[in-house]
Formats: structure tokens, sequence, C-alpha cells
């Protein structure tokens, strides 16, 4: 007990002391505890600090991910803007410039002119700018063919189009609701009754401006018809019109006589330029000279590959050309060397220490200078333009069967695969063929006469096939890897 008790008596003391000490003296003489609180009340602070100065930087970043955002879809959306506007309408062709303003259209479908957020306003841009070329393209079309069916269609889209940028109907019923609510509040049956007037009164106007809209170009176009007329006939009254009207026929005259003088010296050159042309040259003039004013695309001219005499490789496509027609260096006959540096015929045609470049040639079943996708569904799947279709693959069969005769085909399009009777239901030229084998896994075709179909193309003048023997290898554009190399082709031609 003395030393349990001693050592009570010792702990009491010590605590006493230092208790007085933090009264008299304060925090300076603190126990060890209360500055340990202290310390720790310092770290939790600073950690706070810390925390808020993190979440900053991340709000920050994210501010300016969001912004990066924003501004490259402004810049994507103004390059679209520069698209429209840049969409050139034809003011010759009523059908074609429908087929643009279709298109126009549904870009106003799909897109909307929501403001909802900065993104939203951003992209609102762009529909914006494809309502205003629609109104373009439709005064257009109103001018060159008032009474086009198309216009009343044309007309209730834009006007829909301007409803949904206007949300005039929103702020209607928004109005409308909130009207029918404090009125349901006195009387609902009359809150009913008047949201029923009002309806029918909105939607029969809107019946109304609708008709108005579908009528009032035929209406104005009829005026400005009117109008000029009435004007030639009051002028025409005048002597001064008379004489501008003897000076211009003197000048019409003049022109013409010109006209007729160069056109006989442009014959007599045709003339004499007819004689040099290679036959395959020859089928193509007289097949633009027939149908080049059918459809625009014709009437940028044609651009085939010259051959003149037999080659025992025939690659074949569908369309190659530029629409523009700066392909080849903008001559309407090339030859088949200037074709030579496309990765595709480089890779069928040049082996180890050999090549095959004499022994080829190239062949577009179409000529026209277009792309394509356009041809697919510009001309051929066109009825207007059918018998072009008829008439250009006969040149081409022709090409094939009289001049170039080869043991080889190779056709890099399938869209031509149906023009050589490949693909079910379809005859076209009308080859049947046997399986004689594969080359890295395509198979090889080899053509044993004409098919009886009644629907063959020059069934009652080509009896007989000239290319009894000839191999035919189909392939894709896509199935590069798979395209025969130059070994393989030779061993074919032995």
């Amino acid at each position: 007990m003395g030393i349990i008790g001693n050592a009570f008596k010792r702990e009491i003391g010590k605590n006493t002391g230092k208790t007085v000490s933090n009264i008299i003296f304060g925090d300076k003489w603190s126990t060890p505890y209360r500055r340990a609180d202290a310390a720790r009340e310092t770290r939790a602070e600073a950690q706070r600090i810390r925390q808020e100065a993190d979440a900053e930087r991340i709000s920050e970043k994210v501010r300016e991910d969001h912004a990066r955002y924003l501004n490259s879809v402004d810049k994507a959306v103004i390059q679209n803007i520069d698209q429209v506007i840049a969409i050139r309408f034809d003011d010759v062709d009523p059908s074609h410039l429908c087929h643009q303003l279709q298109g126009l259209i549904v870009q106003l479908k799909v897109n909307n002119f929501k403001d909802n957020s900065d993104e939203d306003k951003i992209r609102a841009k762009y529909s914006n700018a494809v309502l205003e070329k629609s109104k373009q393209g439709l005064e257009l079309l109103v001018a060159i063919d008032p009474l086009n069916k198309q216009i009343p269609y044309f007309d209730k889209q834009i006007l829909e189009a301007e409803r949904t940028k206007s949300k005039v109907f929103k702020w209607y019923l928004i109005i409308s609701i909130i009207i029918a609510f404090f009125i349901s509040i006195l009387s609902p049956i009359l809150a009913v009754i008047i949201w029923g007037v009002v309806t029918l009164f909105a939607l029969i106007g809107c019946s109304i401006i609708r008709k108005i809209r579908e009528k009032r170009y035929v209406y104005i176009v009829k005026a400005q018809k009117e109008q000029r007329t009435n004007a030639l006939a009051q002028s025409k009254k005048q002597d001064k019109y008379e004489h501008i009207i003897k000076q211009k026929e003197d000048l019409n005259s003049e022109l013409l006589q010109k006209q007729d003088e160069l056109r006989a010296r442009k014959e007599t050159k045709t003339t004499q330029k007819e004689t040099s042309k290679s036959e395959i040259l020859k089928q193509h003039d007289a097949l633009w000279e027939r149908y080049y004013s059918l459809h625009p695309i014709l009437e940028r001219g044609y651009q085939v590959c010259e051959t003149t005499e037999h080659k025992d490789i025939l690659i074949i496509g569908l369309c190659s050309n530029s629409p523009t027609g700066n392909s080849h260096n903008g001559l309407s006959a090339y030859p088949f060397h200037s074709m030579v540096d496309q990765k595709i015929i480089m890779d069928m045609l040049v082996g180890q220490g050999f090549n095959l470049f004499s022994a080829s040639t190239y062949l577009d079943l179409f000529s026209c200078k277009e792309l394509t996708d356009v041809i697919r569904y510009e001309l051929i799947q066109n009825p207007k333009t059918f018998d072009y279709v008829v008439n250009q693959v006969r040149v081409a069969q022709n090409v094939i069967e009289d001049i170039i005769t080869p043991k080889i085909i190779i056709i890099l399009e399938k869209d031509a695969w149906a023009f050589f009777g490949r693909i079910k239901k379809l005859t076209w030229m009308g080859y049947s063929y046997q399986i004689i084998g594969d080359v890295n896994g395509l198979e090889i075709c080899e053509i044993t006469g004409f098919t009886n179909a009644k629907d063959r193309l020059a069934q009652d003048t080509r009896h007989q096939t000239n290319l009894i023997g000839t191999k035919i290898i189909f392939t894709n554009y896509s199935e590069q890897n798979k395209l025969p190399k130059a070994e393989q082709l030779l061993s074919y031609l032995k």
C-alpha cells in the first residue's frame, strides 16, 4: 500500500499542477494533448483546401474540354454549311432540280432547330442554311416550271420546317392550356367549349394558309407573264422598238449565215477525222450523238480507253471517270499505259522480272463522265435512260467480241456482273459459263457460248460468240487481297 499510495499521490499532484498552470499561464503551458488537437485541425483545413483546389482544376478542365468540343462541332457545321451554299441548282432540267430539292427536304427532316443547349444552337445553324437553300431552290423551280406538280409538296415541307423553327404552334398550345386552366376553375364545361372552338379555328386557319401557299406561286408567275406580255405589246406600238427589231433581225440573219459557214467547215473537218478514228471511237461517237441530250451526265461527253487490236487480258470496270472530266488529262480517248500507275493494276500485271502491260487493256462498261455510285442510280436504274443503257452495253460487247477478243477477262465491279449474266434473272450479254477452277478463292469461269434466253442482247445479229474458251474472273474492289497475281495470269495464258 505504501508504494501504490505514493504513486497515486504523485499523479494527483502532477495533474493538479497542470490544471493550475493552465489557469494562470494559458495555452503556453497547456498539456501536450491539447497541442495535438490543434495540429490535427490545421491538417484537416489544409486537406480541405487541397480538395477544393483539385475540384476547381477538374471543373476548369471539363469546361475547357467542352469548349474545345463545341469549337470542333462549330467547325464541322460551318463546313457542312459551305457545302450547302455551294450547291448549284439545275436551272434547265426541272426533274434534276426536283431531285436536288428532295435531298434538301430529307436534310430538313433529319435535322432539327432545337436551342436547348449550346450544341443545339450550333447545329441549328446547318438546319437554317438548308431551309434557306430549299427556299432558293423552290423559287427557281417556280420560275422555270411554274406548273410542276411537286411544287405544293416542297412548299408544304418548307412550311412545316418554318413552323418547327418558329415554335408558334408550341407557344399556342402552352398559352391555350394556361387559359383553359384558369377558366376551368370557374367552369370546366366552358373551358372545354372554348378550347374546342379555338382549336377548330386554328386548324381551319392553318389549312387556309397552306392552300394559299400552294397556289401563290402559280398566281405570281401568271401575273409576271401577263405583265411582260402587256409591256411587250405596249412597246411594239413605238417606232423605235420596230427599228430595234429590224436591226436585231438583220444581226440574227448575219449570225445564222456565219454559223452555217462554221458548221460546214466543222463537218468537213469531222469527215476528215472520221476516216482516221478507231472503231471504238466511232461507235461511241454514234452513241453520244443519239443520247447526249437525254441526261445532264451524258451532256459531258465520254472517256474511253482506246484499244485497236487484240489483247490477251481485259480488265473491266463499271465506270471510273471523274464527273469533272479531268481524269486521264481530259482526253476522250486515253491509252491503257496511262492507268498502269494504279496500284490495283500494278499488283496484277507486274511479276518477278516481267510485266503483262503490252498484253493487257482496260474497258469501262459505261464510258460517261461520272462516278460508279451516281451512274447506278441516275442512269442504270432510271427508266428514262434505259434505252441508252441497253445500247451502251451493246457497244461494250461489240468492242470485247470484235476488237479485243481477250483470253482472260477480270471484272473488278460487282455491279458489272449483271451485264455478263452472272446474276440470276439478269441476262444482258447472255454468256453461258462453266466453272473450271479457282484463284485465291475466286471462281474461274470459262465461256461456253450464248444462252437461249429470249432477252439476250443482239440475239438477232450475233448468233455465235468469239469468246468461247475465254476465262472470266469475277471479283470486286473490296476483295483486292484475292486478285490474281501476274504469275497466275501468265500460267492461264500458256
